[in-house]
């Protein structure tokens, strides 16, 4: 069920970059929010990872995720039959009772406060190094929020997608959460100064990421697509301008993709030794 979907979440994501960042693009280039020099080596890691990110990440999330709800489905006594164990768990939760549109505003609101946990968790000491790879572009556009480890990105997915599948939320909202997710990203990226006003502390601009973003800084503005998560838990800050600098302050990480998927594991290494 999941897998043929995961086909139709790539059609949406892919069809919804090649609408939307051209779009994006323009607006960054009209009223940057930071002059940026960008060079050739920067823009083709980032359009490496908008093949990373949704074909091998999205992949290995949805292995992952299918092979935890087996897990659960066996452990409960349903054997291999995974389909019965999802229709069991809708049929005594409310949400697949509820007009879709209804049920993926509720999903979206449940999956962006566990995201919003999951993302305060990887900036925590043991997984930051994963996270690390996303936040060492110093060339923040648009264009660079597909920059995620695919651990990192496999983290948070799960984080995200099992609870949100046990809650009993249908498959047609869950695989909709998906190609969303990705796209906002874009938004949330982009090299504008965009606070949204007055509901910039109900939604996420991309003010209040890019100051998520900036070097050397206490790391705060955790939240996806709702800043009113980081109101409530104290880690909201609407900068009055625009941070000029991103980046990591260990400066390590290296600038291919090849060495970006491998320092993780080279940190690990380091920290054993």
């Amino acid at each position: 069920m999941l897998r043929g979907r995961g086909v139709e979440s790539y059609l949406v994501v892919y069809v919804g970059l090649a609408l939307l960042w051209p779009l994006v693009a323009l607006f960054e280039r009209r009223a940057p929010a930071t002059r940026l020099v960008r060079t050739k080596r920067g823009l083709t890691v980032d359009l490496a990872y908008w093949v990373i990110t949704p074909l091998l990440t999205g992949t290995l999330a949805r292995v992952l995720t299918l092979g935890v709800i087996a897990t659960l489905g066996l452990s409960l006594g349903f054997g291999t039959d995974g389909p019965a164990f999802l229709a069991r768990i809708e049929r005594v939760t409310p949400f697949a009772k509820l007009p879709f549109l209804a049920s993926f505003l509720l999903a979206l609101l449940v999956a962006d406060f566990l995201g919003y946990l999951s993302h305060r968790l990887r900036h925590t000491a043991r997984l930051w190094r994963v996270h690390a790879v996303h936040h060492a572009t110093t060339e923040l556009t648009a264009i660079a929020a597909a920059r995620l480890h695919p651990l990192d990105e496999a983290i948070d997915s799960l984080c995200i997608s099992v609870p949100v599948i046990l809650m009993g939320f249908p498959l047609p909202v869950f695989a909709a959460l998906g190609p969303f997710f990705v796209l906002h990203t874009l938004l949330l990226h982009a090299n504008v100064s965009w606070t949204f006003g007055p509901l910039g502390r109900v939604l996420s601009s991309p003010r209040f990421h890019r100051r998520h973003h900036a070097e050397g800084l206490p790391a705060v503005n955790f939240g996806g697509v709702f800043a009113f998560y980081d109101v409530f838990f104290g880690t909201f800050e609407m900068p009055t301008e625009d941070p000029q600098t991103f980046g990591v302050v260990e400066r390590d990480v290296p600038g291919s993709v090849a060495g970006q998927l491998a320092y993780p594991f080279k940190r690990a290494w380091h920290a054993l030794r």
